[in-house]
């Protein structure tokens, strides 16, 4: 059986002593031949097959990592959301509360922390709408 090699490089076979045990690091491409050796060659087609198998794993694995990546966005969107309407009731009872504001602000704080409770809770829609703001009762 012969055995020869050649890179992207220098395109040109050079010789390999099978029984040396010889690693080749290639930089490129990397090309090799076999004479006479069918068994080699399906041995090569189990790995070409294995490796386009790893390939489709790995493009699967992006777009499970991008669906992430967009769940990710989704839930910072809504918390971000959350955390503006708690602001704006902080500044509300910042100056003190009648009855009626202060229910107001209960009610609307009680909607958050539900809003809050539901992000995650389904998985089939981790990040539902939220509910609209409550009316603000001001006296």
């Amino acid at each position: 059986m012969t055995v020869s090699m050649s890179t992207d490089l220098d395109r040109q076979p050079a010789p390999i002593d099978p029984s040396a045990g010889v690693v080749v690091h290639v930089a490129g491409d990397l090309y090799l031949s076999f004479d006479h050796a069918p068994a080699i060659t399906q041995s090569l087609q189990r790995v070409e097959t294995v490796l386009e198998v790893l390939r489709q794993q790995g493009v699967s694995l992006m777009t499970v990592a991008s669906n992430i990546q967009d769940l990710i966005a989704a839930m910072n969107t809504a918390t971000n959301a959350i955390a503006a309407r708690i602001a704006a009731l902080i500044a509300q009872i910042s100056g003190g509360l009648s009855a009626s504001e202060a229910e107001s602000v209960n009610a609307e704080l009680t909607t958050l922390k539900t809003q809050l409770e539901g992000l995650g809770a389904n998985p089939d829609n981790p990040v539902p709408e939220p509910p609209p703001p409550t009316a603000r009762k001001h006296t």
